[in-house]
């Protein structure tokens, strides 16, 4: 063994160390696990459940392709506008009524969407 090297002048990590790696491999082991066991026939592998455009809020929202804070925020005050009116939305052909979508931002939210009734809820 050289001399320079002294088995005693390294540290062993303490307990609070170790626990948080420990930590941090099963949390990363769990969602890595969560990614695999997800629904992947959508085309989105990180999407875990539909989204229903008639109770989500802006964040949720945005999560969908092609919207953004400008376009979940139109989704939002459409809903606030038309809530008594129309009953929500039916189907994906209902968004094109938001400003801001269109038939093609439509056809590529079909695979992401749920559509279940209004409850009113998520308007914020």
């Amino acid at each position: 063994m050289p001399r320079d090297l002294n088995p005693t002048q390294y540290r062993i990590p303490d307990r609070a160390m170790i626990l948080a790696v420990l930590i941090s491999v099963l949390t990363i082991s769990g969602l890595f696990l969560n990614v695999l066991s997800a629904d992947h026939s959508s085309g989105h592998p990180f999407l875990i459940s539909r989204v229903n455009p008639n109770i989500a809020d802006l964040s949720t929202l945005m999560t969908l392709p092609n919207i953004g804070p400008n376009r979940a925020a139109a989704i939002v005050e459409y809903r606030r506008q038309h809530s008594s009116e129309r009953g929500g939305f039916r189907c994906v052909e209902d968004l094109q009524a938001v400003p801001g979508i269109g038939p093609k931002i439509s056809e590529d939210l079909r695979p992401w969407t749920e559509f279940q009734a209004w409850s009113g809820a998520g308007d914020d």
